[in-house]
Formats: structure tokens, C-alpha cells, sequence
């Protein structure tokens, strides 16, 4: 998806992960050569350039995914199976946003894709990278992967990264070449049965996530965190175990602050952490 004139794309990081040889196609038949920009395999996105200068290319108009509803009309566009065809032109398919915000492992051996758009317009290999568009033609998604059953088939699940991410993804790179890495000064354990027992912790203590250690002058010192303190919510979002903690910080990066509700000693209170980039 060429999002700037000047020949810049953002595709999926899988794409291009391990080329020795990067070239764009533009559905007009134009070629060119292109070079990795960067890359976060943690959001599997990537961004490549066209070598050289150019400039006034189309660019594709990006939209919001944070208001799609499902049920909205989904448009697919990519070039599945490309090397079983003779001509290099972009197929478009036709679905509806089948959910949002749905986290799925398309392998047992993969990681999880969060928050993702789910969508049953069709989507092959070749269509990753690739936008997904609303009846407006701007871009909600970016293609990303289908869940097949065991003999390999498509079974229509097909997933998407919203834009609203690769937006940020891709402001990361151009400025920093990746996604910066945030720091928040503390180490800490999620109260489960084990730990409560291992701890000699009483009922007393909510479920969330228990503050060990806070490095000093570090964003988790700055926002008030103590040793002993049970962090029970992230943004509005309830700790219940180890996977929404995970869920909670998916889209945390460096500049942001987030909203947490701590526990300590019997009494309940926000406080907000500045997340900032860790030191190498």
C-alpha cells in the first residue's frame, strides 16, 4: 500500500522478512526497484521504499478502523497466487467485517495477532501486505493473515491489522527505522493461585498484577508504584490473568500514558505512567 508519493509502502514485515531483493509493482505496470526501511516483527509490519526519487504516485487515503462495525462492507485488494498467473494485476475481493478487536493464533506454533479485524472477504497467500478497504475505498486494514483447517484449505477467517496501527507502526520507522522499545521500571508477578500459595498471601489481595520491584527514578517510581502494590487494571481494562495483562500493553509505545488502578494496603487509586524509551 503506497501511502506517500514519494514511493513509500507498508506491508506486512512476513512479506519481505529475509529478502535479498525488494521490487513494487504499481497496478499501471510500472517496477521498481525498492530498499527495507524498517521493520517491527512484533506487529509484523514493515516499510519499503522505492530507490531513487520519485514523486506523485497515487497514494491510497487511510481511514479509521477504531469506528468499524461488523457487518460493514470489506474490500480485499492483493495479488493471491501471483506466480500461478500470467499478468501482474491486483485482485479485488468482496466480504463484510465479520468482528474487531479478535486475537488469534493461526498456528499452534505462532505467535498471537491481537486486536485484529476479522473479515470474510476472501484473502489468499499474496494477499498479505495488501489494504483492506471500506465502501469509501480508504484503508481500514492492512491483510495479514487466514486460519486454514488440517489439510490446508481456506476455511474464511481472514485477519487484518488495522490501520490505526500500522499508522503509528509506520510513523515509528520513518522516524526511528523500528518501534522503540518503552521502559517502565518495574518488575512484578500476576497473583494467580500458585503465587498467592508460594507467597502466603491471603484472599485479601485483589487479582492483578503485583509490583515487586520498582527501579528508581523510572516511569513506574514517577507515576508512585511501590513494592507490594497490586496493579488491577490498565486503561479501564481488567487484569484477570496473564493474557489480558499482555492484551493491555499490545499497543503501549514510547510518549504514552497509561491509566492504571493500584491496590495497596486495602485502598484503590489511579495513577498515570509515562512510558518512556528504554536505554540500550
Amino acid at each position: 500500500m503506497l501511502f506517500r508519493s514519494r514511493g513509500y509502502v507498508l506491508t506486512s514485515n512476513h512479506v519481505v522478512a529475509g529478502s535479498e531483493q525488494l521490487r513494487i509493482t504499481l497496478s499501471d505496470g510500472q517496477s521498481f526497484d525498492a530498499e527495507l526501511v524498517g521493520a517491527s516483527p512484533s506487529y509484523d509490519l514493515a516499510v519499503i521504499k522505492i530507490r531513487g526519487t520519485v514523486s506523485g504516485l497515487p497514494v491510497a487515503p487511510l481511514g479509521d478502523s477504531s469506528r468499524l462495525r461488523p457487518g460493514e462492507w470489506a474490500i480485499a485488494i492483493g495479488s493471491p497466487f501471483s506466480y500461478l498467473v500470467e499478468d501482474d494485476q491486483p485482485t479485488i475481493t468482496v466480504g463484510v467485517i465479520s468482528a474487531v478487536n479478535r486475537s488469534v493464533r493461526p498456528r499452534e506454533d505462532a505467535s498471537a495477532y491481537r486486536n485484529m479485524i476479522q473479515t470474510d472477504a476472501a484473502t489468499n497467500p499474496g494477499n498479505s501486505g495488501g489494504p483492506l478497504v471500506d465502501v469509501r475505498g480508504e484503508v481500514v486494514g492492512i491483510n495479514t493473515t487466514v486460519i486454514t483447517d488440517a489439510g490446508g484449505a481456506r476455511t474464511g477467517l481472514g485477519f487484518a491489522i488495522p490501520i490505526n496501527r500500522g499508522r503509528w507502526v509506520m510513523e515509528e520507522i520513518l522516524k526511528y527505522g523500528q518501534v522503540r522499545p518503552f521502559s517502565v521500571g518495574l518488575s512484578g508477578v500476576f497473583l494467580d493461585a500458585a503465587v498467592r500459595e508460594s507467597r502466603q498471601l491471603g484472599d485479601k489481595f485483589p487479582v492483578g498484577w503485583l509490583v515487586v520491584t520498582v527501579v528508581p527514578d523510572s516511569p513506574a517510581s514517577r507515576a508512585g508504584l511501590s513494592s507490594g502494590d497490586v496493579i488491577t487494571r490498565i486503561d479501564g481494562q481488567d487484569l484477570v490473568d496473564d493474557r489480558a495483562l499482555a492484551a493491555s500493553l499490545f499497543e503501549a509505545r514510547v510518549g504514552v500514558t497509561l491509566r492504571l488502578t493500584v491496590w495497596r494496603d486495602g485502598r484503590t487509586f489511579n495513577a498515570d505512567m509515562a512510558l518512556e524509551e528504554a536505554q540500550s
